[in-house]
């Protein structure tokens, strides 16, 4: 959270930084006798100690101490390219819009999205993961830091469908963030988009699925966008729901609707539920020999031999966006 500094002494020959076995940063002090005795093709190794990174008790610096009570402290490498990626982020102007195959913000200038996921609020914790080991502001800083500039926030219909009646998220796992105690998983939901746009990165809302848990399979009934606990109403109140309730927020810049959405197996029933083929409009999976330059446009997936029309990329957008499905 705070800056730190190294001083002269620090960047001095008494002390010495290496690499462990595990790429953790270690840092050691060496006696100014253990220098000499270096320099004369001694061992150095012998009196060396550990430091650690100490706060001061106003919180308002960090510096290099002793180690105290036996503390080790491990540190990570978190590496960047010379140049800053979002050293120019403050300069966008929001709202954003597409032309032609680029994202442009409201200047018209280029903006490149460099995302990462941050995922468990949808899973049957209801909040996201690592709220228990580092304190909100850090985690979303360490985004930054890497050169992310956009978070992809997941959630579940139920989220929202069931946010009158939700109670508290267990204060375990948000241990490490006592101000998100006593509150319920909607309400942790937006004090996560407020910091990490206060930041100056921006969000994507992903409604990831209907129910609280993780997904996907042909028969978790989570791979279309509704199932018999959360109907189709209830998918698209929670759009709109949480579109109004950060329409304010210029850096909630848009929704991913659904998480890779694919074949439902209904209940009593040895087939998956097909939306992305229309065999009255295309034809039968057999029937399809649409081609271009010599390339077929649709290449069918493995499930066409039992009568499921679906492209075989259906879940690799990359791939999908090539076939005219």
């Amino acid at each position: 959270d705070g800056a730190v500094t190294a001083s002269g002494e620090a960047c001095s020959q008494g002390y010495q930084w290496h690499w462990d076995s595990h790429e953790r940063l270690q840092v050691t002090t060496i006696s100014q006798q253990s220098i000499n005795a270096g320099t004369n093709g001694g061992d150095t190794t012998a009196a060396a100690e550990a430091l650690c990174l100490q706060r001061a008790e106003d919180g308002s610096e960090v510096a290099l101490a002793k180690c105290s009570n036996g503390e080790n402290q491990k540190w990570l490498a978190l590496p960047r390219g010379a140049e800053d990626p979002n050293a120019r982020l403050a300069e966008i102007s929001h709202p954003l819009r597409a032309r032609g195959r680029r994202v442009v913000d409201a200047g018209g200038r280029v903006v490149r999205l460099r995302g990462v996921n941050w995922f468990g609020a949808h899973m049957e914790q209801r909040v996201n993961n690592g709220l228990d080991r580092r304190p909100l502001k850090t985690i979303v800083r360490l985004i930054k830091h890497l050169g992310f500039n956009h978070v992809r926030l997941n959630y579940a219909v139920a989220m929202w469908a069931d946010r009158h009646r939700s109670p508290p998220v267990p204060d375990e796992l948000v241990s490490a963030n006592p101000q998100l105690r006593g509150k319920t998983d909607l309400e942790v939901f937006d004090a996560i988009v407020e910091a990490i746009t206060a930041e100056g990165l921006m969000v994507i809302i992903n409604s990831h699925t209907s129910d609280h848990g993780w997904c996907c399979s042909f028969n978790d009934r989570q791979g279309l966008w509704y199932n018999d606990r959360y109907p189709e109403h209830a998918f698209f109140d929670s759009l709109t729901g949480l579109a109004a309730r950060y329409a304010s927020n210029k850096r909630v810049i848009g929704f991913d609707p659904r998480n890779e959405p694919r074949p439902t197996m209904p209940e009593g029933s040895a087939s998956p539920t097909s939306i992305w083929w229309d065999p009255k409009a295309w034809g039968n999976c057999t029937d399809v020999s649409l081609s271009s330059n010599g390339e077929p446009l649709v290449t069918l997936g493995p499930y066409s031999a039992e009568g499921v029309c679906l492209p075989q990329f259906f879940a690799d957008w990359r791939a999908a966006a090539t076939q005219s499905v």
